[in-house]
C-alpha cells in the first residue's frame, strides 16, 4: 500500500497546500467534510469552508519536491473532557515516578493474570527490561522460571493474600505478598504484590564483626552480633583486654548475653587451650558452696567422698574462671573470694595446705552491686576486686541494628541444628521484633526463634506465627494478619474474601479540602512534598480521631510500628503516649 493510499483510508481529513496555497491532494475525508472542495482550488477558498467540528493543524512538508504544508484535521473535543484526560495522564505519570522510587518491587496484573505495571525495581529482580514484563501472562512467566511460584497465580487459585518465598531465575530469593482487588460483584479484577529480595538485605552472619577495632574474629555459633554503636564499644573494649589476665565484670539484665561474652573473653585470650569453668552462685546451696567452689579433702564432713573433691577453682587451673551471678556470692564466702582474686591461692574444705592456681577471673551479674554494698550485702573491698573492667552490656531493645541480625543468625542456627529447611523471616515479622521489648533480652529472642523453627511447617515465618505477646505489643494488628497464607497454601481463615471495591472513587477526599490545588500550587511544590503533606494531615487527623496508634493502624491498614514511626517523623505527639511505644 501506497503512502497516499495509507493516508486515504484514515478518517482525518487531511489536505496537502503546494507553495502556491493551491489545494493538490485531499484524502476521501477531507472530500466528505467538506463536499464540493476539488483539487486545484485555493486555500484561501477552501479554509473557510473548513468544519467547526475539527481543530486543523498545519505541519511543513515536501510536496513535489518543494516546501509545502500538510492540514490535518481531528474531531475538536470538550474542553472539560481535554482538562481531565490531562489530569489523569499527569496523576498516571505522578504514579509511575512514585513506583519507580520504591526500593522493593510492586508487581500488578489484571484479573487474568496479565502483567500491567512493573516498577524498575523489577528489572533488578528478573533480569529483564518491564517492556518484557509487561502484556504476559503469569503463567507463561512462571512456566519459563523467570520467578518460581507464581504468587499472582496463586491469590487467582486461592482467591485472597498470600504471602510465600519465591525464586527468580537470576539467583534472587524474594518473599512475596499478593492481595487481590474486588469489584463490586466479587470478580478479581487487580492483583498486587509487592517484594521484598531477602538476597539484598543480610547474608548469613559474618566472620567478623565490621567497626570493631581491627576486626575480631567470631565463630559463627556463638551468636554474637555486634552493629549497635553501643555494643560496638563493648566488643572492642573486649578486644583490647581478652590478651590480658585483668579480672573483668559483666553487668546487664538478665538474658542479654553474659555468659556467651564471658566465653568469648576466654577464646580471645592465651588461655583459650585451657579450661573455661563456669559456676553459676545462684544455683549452688549456700551450705555447699565452699565445698563446691574450692573442693574438700577426704573426711571433711558427713557424706563427703572418701577420696575428697576437686572445687572449680583448681578445675580452671591454667584457664578462667567464671563466676556468674556473682551477686549471688553468700557473706561469708565473699572473704575467700577476695583472697582467691589477691593471692591466686586456694584451700579445701577440711584442709590445711593452700594451693597456688594460675587462672583469670570473669564475674558476671545482673544485679546493681553499688546497691548491695550500701545495703551491706556485699563486700565493698569485693567489689572493687572484681571492677577492674566492668563492661555494660546493653539491653536488647536498645540494639535496633542488632535484633534483625541476630533473628536470622538464630534461624541459621536452629534450622542446622534441627535438620530442618532453611526459613526466611517475613519483613513484618522483623518489625515486630524491632518494637517489642523483650523484656527476656536474647535468651527470649532466642527461644522464640527456636519455637517458631520447630512448629512452623512453612518456609516463610508469618506474623500469624509469632506469640500474641510480639504482634500485640509491638507488631501488627491481628486483623493485619489475616489473609495470610504459607507456602503450604492453608488459608488462616475461612472467610469470604476482602471487601476491596475497584472504583475510581477517592476515599476520603473530603479530609483534604483544606490543601486545595491552587494554595499547593502556590507553594512550588513537588509531587513528593504534596504527598507527604497529604499524609501527615492524613496522621494528624487519624489521631486525634483514634488516639491509639493500635486504632489508627487498623483503619488505615498498615502496621502499628508504621503508625508509630509516621507520627514521630511528623512530629505528632499523642497515641496514648505512642501506646508505650
Amino acid at each position: 500500500m501506497t503512502e497516499r493510499e495509507l493516508l486515504d483510508v484514515l478518517d482525518t481529513p487531511i489536505y496537502f497546500i503546494d507553495a502556491k496555497h493551491v489545494v493538490v491532494w485531499m484524502n476521501r475525508a477531507a472530500q466528505n467534510a467538506v463536499p464540493g472542495i476539488v483539487k486545484g482550488m485555493p486555500w484561501t477558498d477552501v479554509q473557510p469552508r473548513l468544519p467547526r467540528t475539527h481543530i486543523f493543524r498545519f505541519h511543513e512538508v515536501q510536496v513535489g519536491g518543494e516546501p509545502g504544508v500538510m492540514v490535518e484535521g481531528t474531531p475538536s473535543v470538550d474542553p472539560a473532557l481535554l482538562s481531565e484526560l490531562e489530569r489523569l495522564r499527569q496523576a498516571n505519570e505522578d504514579l509511575e515516578t512514585i513506583l519507580d522510587t520504591l526500593f522493593d518491587e510492586v508487581f500488578v496484573t489484571d484479573g487474568e493474570g496479565v502483567v500491567l505495571r512493573v516498577n524498575t525495581a523489577a528489572e533488578q529482580l528478573y533480569g529483564l527490561q518491564n517492556s518484557d514484563i509487561v502484556g504476559r501472562t503469569v503463567f507463561d512467566l512462571e512456566r519459563e522460571q523467570v520467578f518460581y511460584p507464581s504468587v499472582a497465580a496463586m491469590v487467582l487459585q486461592r482467591r485472597r493474600r498470600v504471602t510465600a518465598l519465591q525464586e527468580t531465575k537470576n539467583g534472587h530469593r524474594l518473599v512475596v505478598t499478593g492481595s487481590p482487588v474486588f469489584d463490586r460483584e466479587g470478580r478479581i479484577v487487580r492483583i498486587v504484590c509487592y517484594t521484598r529480595d531477602l538476597t539484598s538485605t543480610r547474608s548469613w552472619p559474618s566472620v567478623a564483626v565490621q567497626g570493631v577495632g581491627q576486626g575480631v574474629e567470631i565463630p559463627r555459633d556463638s551468636g554474637l552480633v555486634a552493629e549497635n554503636p553501643a555494643m560496638k564499644s563493648v566488643m572492642d573494649l573486649i578486644r583490647r583486654v581478652a590478651p590480658t589476665d585483668a579480672t573483668i565484670l559483666l553487668l546487664g539484665e538478665t538474658g542479654v548475653g553474659k555468659n556467651r561474652l564471658a566465653r568469648f573473653i576466654h577464646d580471645l585470650s592465651s588461655r583459650r587451650a585451657n579450661p573455661f569453668v563456669e559456676i553459676n552462685c545462684a544455683n549452688v546451696p549456700e551450705s555447699l558452696f565452699e565445698s563446691e567452689l574450692f573442693g574438700y579433702e577426704s573426711g571433711a564432713f558427713t557424706g563427703a567422698r572418701k577420696e575428697g573433691k576437686v572445687g572449680k577453682v583448681e578445675l580452671a587451673h591454667g584457664g578462667t574462671l567464671f563466676l556468674n551471678e556473682v551477686g549471688e556470692l553468700p557473706l561469708h564466702v565473699q572473704g575467700k573470694i577476695l583472697d582467691l582474686l589477691q593471692e591466686r591461692t586456694v584451700s579445701r574444705v577440711g584442709g590445711v595446705h593452700t594451693r597456688k592456681v594460675d587462672i583469670r577471673i570473669v564475674a558476671a551479674t545482673n544485679k546493681d552491686l553499688r546497691q548491695l554494698v550500701k545495703e551491706g550485702r556485699f563486700r565493698d573491698d569485693l567489689f572493687f576486686r572484681l571492677n577492674v573492667v566492668p563492661l555494660t552490656i546493653p539491653p536488647l531493645r536498645e540494639r535496633g541494628e542488632d535484633i534483625c541480625t541476630l533473628a536470622e543468625t538464630l534461624v541459621h542456627r536452629f534450622c542446622d541444628k534441627y535438620q530442618l529447611p532453611r526459613k526466611a523471616i517475613h519483613p513484618d515479622v522483623m518489625a515486630c521484633f524491632q518494637h517489642y521489648a523483650w523484656p527476656g533480652n536474647v535468651r527470649e529472642l532466642e527461644n522464640v526463634i527456636e519455637r517458631l523453627c520447630i512448629i512452623v511447617e512453612d518456609d516463610i515465618l508469618l506474623p500469624e506465627h509469632l506469640p500474641e505477646e510480639l504482634w500485640s505489643s509491638g507488631g501488627t494488628e491481628r486483623g493485619e494478619k489475616d489473609g495470610y497464607l504459607g507456602t503450604k497454601g492453608t488459608p488462616d481463615n475461612g472467610g469470604p474474601p476482602p471487601k476491596t471495591v475497584f472504583s475510581s472513587s477517592l476515599p476520603g477526599k473530603a479530609a483534604f479540602q483544606s490543601h486545595s490545588s491552587p494554595d499547593i500550587l502556590s507553594q512550588g511544590w513537588g509531587i513528593r512534598q504534596v504527598l507527604e503533606e497529604v499524609e501527615r494531615e492524613l496522621y494528624a487527623r487519624a489521631l486525634q480521631q483514634y488516639g491509639s496508634t493500635y486504632a489508627i493502624a487498623k483503619h488505615l491498614r498498615v502496621s502499628q510500628p508504621t503508625v508509630v514511626r509516621k507520627l514521630r517523623q511528623f512530629g505528632l505527639s499523642g497515641g496514648r503516649a505512642l501506646d508505650s511505644q
